[in-house]
């Protein structure tokens, strides 16, 4: 499922004769340009190999299709997961929820679920509905698997997106289990804990709300074929003001046992927007922008790499920022990209994405130089001179320098080793005054004299260039 992570584990261009030293971002390039921080987030996540298993291919090729990016991507994905479809639909207590995921990524990229990897996914998903009593409609494999409101959300939106559409009994089991106030129970038994069996086809207790439930079957309500059953539009607007109401004032999105979190805000950012609470879910999408790493706010040249990155949370965004991403941590960081993206602005949602919409290449993601230039020279008539520079603020896609230096050398002489530094906040080189000895068998009194210029600006990360500028002068000779 797309379900909630458990572990918590710029570049400088200028102007004028440029000497550049520094990295691009690792994003793949390609056709289309960035046009969003999911594309950016996409870009990233498509880097990051997700291995044989269904659960992980799953999840990267359905944030590829919401994001609209990447569709050559996730056709190579794709064709990793029909090679390996069987194991992950085998039986066993998770086979309901693995066939719903499967059937809607296959079926969203536009494939045939019903011949995938030699399996008919919608017959064996649909022979493990309950046919009568209290769980009439529910998805499991026993009574005691571990199927749940997450399980049954990913059914009913794969499901719909057959020709047979999906089962009626289905979709009222899954309204079935909306509770008092709006939200939508996984499962749980009262006091939160897992208990397999406990299954009551209806919601007891706001006690067993789960928001990333509440999102998925507002999601799955909203899908063409469902949204016009009995009861489904009453049903997403109770759960859109529930999670309108659960949501933080920074616009991050809690779960119980992680607090705020990525994974969690970007299911209900995007469940908000489909719903229509735009400014909800606009809340949500600037704090999901906050989680992520940009050219503008990492601090090493580590975390530079992995720009586009979304974090978990705030303190993995800081570990992030600090010191990129590493080991296991990768993990954790490709789990929040994967349901993050859907809650970004120019995401699709889940009840409509699909691959006829996806744009086959992903954006060429690399940070914008910092367009440092001198902008002018200032003689005088003491032989000094002062040469002026300009550097923007940062933005999203551009690193800020944080400090700048220079040097000096007279034209025929090489460059000394050290580097004089300059306020922060410097917007020009002072050059002291110029020398010039007498030439031999000349009585001239004055002479043309060449000084060049380097002012070096450097990022937090550590990337840094050198804009040079040639200074002519004409100064008295010194006989």
């Amino acid at each position: 499922m797309l379900r909630k992570t458990i572990s918590v584990g710029a570049c400088i261009g200028l102007a004028a004769s440029v000497l550049i030293a520094g990295g691009t971002s690792p994003i793949q390039a390609a056709t289309p340009s960035p046009n969003s921080r999911a594309d950016i987030a996409a870009g990233w996540l498509a880097n990051q190999n997700p291995g044989t298993a269904g659960g992980p291919l799953t999840s990267s090729i359905i944030a590829l299709t919401t994001s609209g990016v990447g569709k050559t991507k996730s056709q190579q994905w794709l064709s990793i997961l029909e090679s390996n479809i069987g194991a992950f639909v085998a039986d066993g207590p998770g086979q309901a929820g693995a066939l719903a995921k499967s059937i809607y990524t296959v079926q969203a990229q536009g494939s045939n679920a019903s011949a995938f990897g030699g399996n008919d996914m919608p017959a064996d998903l649909n022979a493990l509905m309950v046919s009568s009593g209290a769980n009439q409609g529910r998805f499991q494999v026993n009574s005691t698997d571990y199927s749940s409101g997450l399980t049954q959300a990913w059914a009913v939106l794969g499901l719909a997106r057959t020709p047979s559409g999906a089962p009626a009994d289905a979709v009222t089991y899954l309204i079935g289990l909306q509770c008092p106030n709006g939200g939508f129970a996984a499962a749980y038994n009262s006091d939160e804990n897992w208990t397999p069996g406990q299954y009551h086809g209806t919601c007891q207790s706001n006690d067993e709300v789960d928001n990333d439930t509440t999102s998925m079957a507002l999601l799955a309500l909203l899908a063409p074929g469902v949204a016009s059953a009995s009861g489904a539009s009453a049903a997403v607007t109770k759960a859109a003001d529930y999670l309108a109401g659960v949501q933080n004032s920074d616009g991050s999105v809690s779960d119980p046992w992680f607090g705020p979190n990525s994974n969690t805000t970007g299911l209900a950012g995007q469940a908000l927007r489909a719903a229509g609470k735009t400014t909800q879910a606009n809340k949500a999408t600037n704090w999901l922008n906050s989680m992520q790493l940009t050219c503008a706010n990492v601090t090493s040249a580590a975390a530079f790499k992995q720009v586009g990155a979304v974090a978990y949370n705030t303190e993995a965004l800081a570990k992030g920022k600090k010191s990129g991403i590493s080991g296991g941590d990768f993990t954790q960081w490709t789990m929040s990209a994967q349901q993050a993206i859907g809650g970004m602005v120019g995401a699709k949602p889940l009840g409509t994405a699909s691959a006829t919409s996806q744009v086959a290449g992903l954006p060429a993601v690399k940070c914008d130089p910092l367009k440092v230039k001198v902008t002018k020279i200032k003689k005088y008539k003491n032989a000094k001179a002062r040469v002026y520079f300009t550097s923007p603020s940062a933005t999203v896609s551009v690193g800020k320098a944080t400090s700048f230096k220079y040097r000096v050398r007279y034209s025929g002489k090489k460059w000394g080793k050290s580097w004089k530094t300059l306020k922060a906040s410097s917007k020009s080189v002072t050059l002291t005054k110029a020398h010039a000895k007498k030439k031999k068998g000349s009585n001239a009194k004055h002479r043309t004299v060449t000084r060049w210029v380097q002012i070096r600006a450097a990022n937090a990360a550590g990337h840094s260039q050198v804009v040079q500028v040639k200074v002519r002068q004409k100064v008295r000779v010194h006989r």
